[in-house]
């Protein structure tokens, strides 16, 4: 042990025996307690080695539906040879010595848990205080590791300050509250903004804490769908967060850039862009479009654990209001826990970010690959055509397919299909016409491609005046 965590550990570590020996005599008193205990805490919460024992017999003996007593815990106890270790059955009797009978352990249990909570926060600071003083591994790893320590324990923290059960009538009361919201036109759903595609969805949009994969082959619009998806939330009010994994903000900006400017994408781009005044004033009037959009944009966070932590303090940010996160695309997020696979790591990612739209109680996009199949290219995708699609299709909510039966084409506007192949809570296996206008980066339906001519035709007849 260094020297760092020798003086950590100088001083006793928080604990309430106190709260621990009630929590046992009261369930000496009244057996049913026993229940309530499990379902509130664990053995290794307990600080006292002896607390701790008796708690994992009277565990054993009410799996065993037993009655619990000092007998019958002591028995217990002899099978490892610990009942001398807790003191006897004197000890064990000796719990309920002075103690009022209790109907509840619940603030006995809140108590153990928070002194719990403390010592694996300072054994966690121990551990980085040793790592940084030994100095064998780079400071960026012992930072990261030192950052999911802490957030994990905050979590942890936060999960044990909130019951993990609800009443029926709890629930009733949320049910009727989403009514409510719903009747007077309040946001229960973020709409995509591209028509056909919002009726077929149940709730006229992505609803609060869905995982909703977004699926193409290369070049096939699946970053350009998300992203429209974005904008129009954004351009709503509502806050958006976007992880653009495989380009720059600038690149990101400049691809939305070309949709509410009219000028294709690769003339934009520094690299190809000819200065012209027509050009030039096209994009510069654009930009005022997008500037001021709820959007913020994090590309240099590629690892699942600092995904997690933007986007917990993003939420922490806008607080009660709904947003919508993008994560482009899932299958190069950087999950570095020890999996044996490349399938078993990439259902690590998709378990926590499905986890993690519970938790910020927002929709989630996750943008994913393809498996290679040249020989199937042409026909409508299939949920098994996800890369590493097990655990994909099992934690999505809704999947979306963009594609088209004639391939890849050299046109300016192709004209594809997007296929609902899961929807959790609605209609599935439904497809909408969709083009893609490949220079704007922008899906266009037959309803949007009717409103944006009422839209000109408006703007037009303004323009001439009376």
């Amino acid at each position: 042990m260094s020297t760092a965590t020798a003086q950590a550990f100088d001083r006793v570590l928080p604990n309430s025996a106190e709260a621990e020996r009630a929590i046992l005599g009261a369930i000496l008193l009244d057996n049913s307690l026993i229940t309530e205990s499990q379902a509130l805490l664990v053995a290794e919460q307990f600080f006292v080695p002896s607390h701790r024992r008796i708690f994992e017999a009277m565990g054993v003996l009410c799996q065993a539906e037993s009655e619990i007593n000092p007998i019958l815990i002591g028995e217990e106890l002899k099978r490892d040879n610990r009942l001398e270790s807790v003191g006897g059955i004197a000890f064990i009797t000796n719990l309920t010595y002075g103690l009022p009978h209790s109907t509840s352990v619940a603030h006995y249990a809140k108590v153990v848990r928070e002194k719990a909570l403390l010592r694996q926060l300072i054994k966690a600071a121990s551990k980085i205080m040793e790592e940084a003083s030994e100095g064998d591994d780079e400071p960026a790893a012992i930072f990261e590791r030192a950052e999911q320590a802490i957030f994990t324990l905050a979590l942890q923290a936060q999960l044990s300050a909130n019951s993990t059960l609800k009443s029926y009538n709890d629930v009733a009361r949320s049910v009727v509250s989403l009514f409510e919201q719903w009747s007077v036109g309040n946001i229960v759903a973020i709409p995509t903004q591209i028509p056909e595609m919002d009726r077929k969805l149940a709730y006229g949009g992505f609803s609060k804490q869905a995982l909703i994969i977004i699926a193409a082959r290369t070049s096939f619009g699946k970053t350009a769908l998300a992203s429209q998806i974005s904008v129009n939330t954004a351009r709503a009010g509502i806050p958006v967060l976007i992880f653009p994994l495989e380009m720059s903000a600038e690149n990101l900006f400049i691809r939305n850039l070309s949709s509410v400017s009219d000028v294709p994408h690769f003339q934009i781009a520094p690299w190809t862009f000819q200065h012209n005044t027509v050009l030039s004033g096209k994009i510069l009037a654009g930009v005022p479009k997008l500037e001021n959009l709820p959007i913020q944009v994090d590309d240099r966070t590629d690892s699942l654990r600092r995904v997690s932590a933007v986007a917990r303090e993003w939420k922490r940010k806008i607080g009660s209001r709904t947003g919508l996160v993008v994560i482009d695309y899932l299958q190069l997020v950087n999950n570095k826990l020890d999996k044996r696979t490349r399938q078993e790591e990439v259902a690590g990612i998709s378990t926590e970010v499905k986890r993690l739209a519970k938790e910020l109680d927002v929709p989630i996009i996750g943008v994913s690959q393809f498996n290679r199949s040249p020989a199937r290219e042409n026909r409508r995708p299939e949920l098994s055509d996800l890369r590493e699609s097990g655990q994909l299709e099992q934690d999505a909510d809704i999947v979306l397919f963009p594609w088209s039966k004639d391939g890849l084409s050299d046109v300016e506007v192709r004209g594809m299909k997007l296929y609902c192949a899961k929807q959790r809570n609605g209609p599935t296996g439904w497809e909408i016409d969709i083009d893609f206008n490949c220079a704007q980066q922008w899906f266009f339906t037959e309803q949007m491609y009717r409103e944006r001519d009422e839209r000109e035709e408006k703007a037009k007849s303004q323009a001439a005046g009376p």
